[in-house]
């Protein structure tokens, strides 16, 4: 169902934002997602010789979701104002719970550094399952 999520949440992206290179990190990426995790989406927007800013871009795709009905619900997708902005919603189809974020890299090369090692180690993908887990029965896992 998350795949499914990408896809739709990618094309109403590249819609808003032609041009724009939209990828899935996290631990739906690296293979250790529990059941219920959210998808972790980043959007490069460079729609000149620079990055786009990270709200801006992200206001817009807010809005493009809500004329294609992307989003479960009445309200708006939630735009959290940080050092690294994120929007959320939780995509209708699916029910998938989704943060998008832009112009953040550090995800890509963290979900690419997990995924070497997992690949690397056999022993490493239960343990960190088993270590979500745990972290989320105890509410520690934000």
């Amino acid at each position: 169902f998350r795949a499914l999520a990408f896809t739709r949440t990618r094309d109403v992206v590249q819609s808003a934002l032609p041009g724009a290179f939209v990828s899935q990190f996290g631990s739906t990426s690296t293979g250790i997602a529990l059941p219920g995790s959210d998808l972790d989406i980043v959007v490069i927007h460079r729609p000149g010789k620079s990055l786009a800013n990270p709200s801006s871009s992200l206001r817009k795709v807010s809005n493009a979701m809500q004329k294609a009905k992307l989003h479960e619900g009445k309200k708006s997708p939630l735009l959290i104002q940080a050092k690294v902005p994120i929007l959320k919603f939780t995509e209708r189809k699916s029910g998938a719970a989704v943060d998008l974020s832009c112009n953040s890299l550090d995800g890509l090369r963290n979900s690419q550094a997990i995924r070497v090692a997992v690949q690397s180690r056999s022993e490493l993908q239960p343990l960190l399952l088993v270590l979500k887990a745990f972290l989320k029965q105890r509410g520690l896992n934000e």
